[in-house]
């Protein structure tokens, strides 16, 4: 990801796990790189999706600092 957090800008790298079938998909992701304003930045990230979308949304826990 390249872009802002909170004001801080720079770039950070997630990790992905996850399973999929024909019609879900459930996964999780860890920060495991940061760079520029985003250093130190810490967390999580989870998703859960039924079907097929031209977007998938991700819900990130952090801590930045």
């Amino acid at each position: 990801f390249t872009g802002r957090l909170e004001g801080h800008e720079g770039e950070f790298v997630l990790q992905h796990e996850g399973t999929f079938d024909a019609t879900s998909v459930k996964g999780t992701a860890k920060v495991v790189s940061a760079i520029g304003g985003m250093m130190g930045l810490r967390g999580n990230a989870r998703v859960e999706l039924a079907g097929h979308q031209a977007q998938y949304p991700l819900q990130l826990d952090f801590e930045l600092g």
